[in-house]
């Protein structure tokens, strides 16, 4: 797993633009070159997309996204066939078993137009399942946490990132330090530049920015918790 962090609010998803952009191009390319090709989309911003020779690429995000009308089941499947065990194991790595027994008619609850009766961290759920449900072969998760709170964010990354996604290729975006011990390589940005990239232990005895981000977090958290 490789992880982005922004060390400043400036820094916005330059990376995973980037391999957005670098996809598609070689999405198009593909497609000119080879009758195989096929297109599968999840969302706006939920793809995946299979080329000959090309693995799939999962991009769920909650960012300038709405769920479609429909049901809960029908925007996690987004057109697959319904295959049981597959569904219920992205529903419990995404957290989203309570939520849907809570609802009347469990899965087959209407989202509504645009999700307005969801909350974000319910849509963002959603989006997380039906990545998982894809069954892709890289995911690029960018800043998948936001809209849920701490407990929630623990729970999507060791269910969903470390354990639903263990055998998959992973770029994570994110502002949050405590998830990034696991991480196989990290890319600090700021202002929109790598600045640096290491792992953990690395970045964490170079004396830099990275060092300082993670002290401020565990300071933060023993004041919290003293």
């Amino acid at each position: 797993m490789v992880v982005q962090l922004y060390a400043n609010t400036l820094s916005g998803s330059t990376v995973i633009r980037a391999l957005k952009a670098i996809k598609a191009d070689r999405s198009v390319k593909s497609d000119k070159d080879s009758t195989n090709a096929t297109m599968h989309e999840c969302t706006n911003n939920t793809v995946t997309r299979k080329t000959s020779g090309d693995p799939d690429l999962a991009i769920p995000t909650l960012r300038g996204l709405d769920l479609e009308s429909g049901t809960i089941r029908d925007n996690i499947l987004y057109g697959k066939p319904m295959y049981k065990t597959i569904y219920e194991k992205a529903i419990k790595a995404c957290a989203l078993a309570k939520d849907i027994d809570s609802f009347n008619h469990g899965y087959l609850t209407e989202i509504g137009q645009r999700g307005l009766n969801m909350s974000g961290g319910q849509k963002q759920s959603i989006q997380l399942a039906r990545a998982a449900y894809n069954d892709a072969d890289i995911y690029l998760l960018d800043d998948p946490f936001s809209a849920v709170d701490a407990h929630t964010a623990v729970i999507l990354f060791n269910d969903y990132v470390m354990a639903a996604l263990e055998n998959k290729t992973i770029i994570l975006a994110t502002y949050q330090v405590e998830f990034l011990a696991e991480a196989d390589k990290i890319l600090v940005m700021e202002d929109g530049q790598i600045t640096q990239s290491g792992s953990y232990e690395e970045l964490l005895t170079a004396g830099t920015a990275f060092e300082h981000l993670v002290n401020a977090h565990k300071n933060s958290m023993t004041i919290l918790d003293p």
